[in-house]
């Protein structure tokens, strides 16, 4: 799309943020369509290929790590962080359907 700016969009999401540090923000647009897609199949087809591409996807994109320090630090946060702790401590065992259950609507 010509034109388009990603970064704009980015700024435009975050700007009831705005005194929040970016870096430790999680902006849903890097995840990629296409291997959401295919792994939401993987589901259907083969269950342990789907938890481990499910496992991948949330470590390459250090989403348990940057969870993490929105819970610690972001003002807004606070009276979830142990919610988003227990999650994280989920995820951490591979019990990622209540790691699923319990960070979505913390989001």
């Amino acid at each position: 799309m010509p034109g388009f700016n990603r970064g704009f969009e980015r700024d435009i999401l975050l700007l009831p943020y705005i005194d929040t540090d970016k870096r430790n923000s999680i902006y849903f647009g890097e995840l990629p369509l296409t291997d959401a897609r295919q792994i939401l199949q993987l589901k259907e087809t083969n269950l342990d290929e789907y938890l481990n591409a499910f496992e991948n996807m949330i470590l390459s994109l250090n989403v348990v790590e940057r969870i993490g320090k929105m819970a610690n630090n972001n003002y807004y946060l606070q009276n979830r962080k142990n919610i988003l702790h227990t999650a994280l401590n989920l995820f951490g065992l591979k019990n990622y359907e209540g790691f699923d259950y319990l960070i979505v609507p913390q989001i």
